[in-house]
């Protein structure tokens, strides 16, 4: 993953330099790996989060945003260990996402995985992603497309 062909320990990386977003928008507390194709990172569900919803909790579609996160991350190490700037991502849609539950509980502590199946030179990949905590498990496959270098938006 670097110029010397090692792979970051996770206490090396700053999450806030590999995601283009900050608190309380940033979801993940730390990275607990990563390499070439996949990223485990962890959440903590907590009651001043900007997703939360008093009694309810954080909506479970928000998944959606962890795992776009966690994709964000990856490609933030990806660019970091290539020097060169880290792309602008979106995620497209997902497909069989299932989950058992409506909504995260304030105080719950999830384990989020992404993996990245397939990428082609257009930008457009597909990852699988699970979540995972007590009483908790949501999986999920999902496309994003990430910008090339210098790529201008259509509205700019």
């Amino acid at each position: 993953m670097s110029a010397s062909g090692t792979v970051p320990e996770p206490a090396d990386l700053d999450i806030s330099t590999l995601v283009p977003h900050a608190p309380p928008v940033l979801a993940l507390d730390r990275i607990d790996h990563v390499d070439a194709f996949s990223l485990r990172a962890r959440v903590t569900i907590r009651e001043d989060s900007i997703f939360c919803e008093p009694g309810v909790g954080v909506p479970v579609w928000v998944a959606l945003e962890f795992f776009g996160q966690a994709v964000a991350a990856l490609e933030g190490v990806r660019a970091r260990d290539s020097a060169r700037p880290v792309p602008v991502g979106y995620l497209l849609g997902t497909r069989r996402f299932l989950t058992p539950i409506q909504a995260f509980p304030v105080g719950a502590r999830l384990q989020l995985s992404v993996r990245e199946l397939h990428a082609d030179p257009t930008g457009l990949a597909l990852f699988h992603g699970a979540i995972e905590g007590e009483e908790i498990a949501i999986e999920c496959r999902f496309s994003v497309y990430r910008k090339a270098d210098g790529e201008q938006d259509g509205h700019d």
